[in-house]
């Protein structure tokens, strides 16, 4: 049986030098490519989950909810405020859509927009 002969050169590292890391920007670690107003936007959001879930949390009181027919004994405090609040946002954001919308057909019209004061 013959054995392989030994390999001519320097013995191969298999835990080899990592390449340079300043020369190519994908081993750029994702925070430093972060704005500081990205920085600022992630702080603001995580700050408002946690202020939501300590609203949520001390307000599981129980309440009634009563609406024309329909009726919602036993509603949790939180859902009915989350939800008063959500539905006026959608609606006041609707209001804003249609003034976006009326201004932008008045803007195609040629001699429709009028002055106002």
């Amino acid at each position: 049986m013959q054995q392989a002969p030994p390999p001519s050169g320097p013995p191969e590292n298999t835990a080899a030098a990592p390449p340079d890391r300043e020369a190519t920007p994908a081993h750029v670690p994702v925070a430093a490519h972060i704005s500081n107003l990205a920085r600022l936007v992630i702080a603001a959001v995580v700050l408002g989950a946690v202020v939501l879930t300590v609203f949520c949390a001390q307000n599981t009181g129980a309440t009634s909810v009563k609406f024309l027919v329909w009726s919602w004994p036993g509603a949790p405090l939180f859902v009915v405020i989350l939800a008063s609040v959500a539905l006026g946002i959608a609606i006041g954001g609707l209001f804003v859509w249609l003034r976006l919308v009326r201004y932008s057909v008045e803007q195609r019209i040629p001699g429709r927009r009028q002055h106002r004061s």
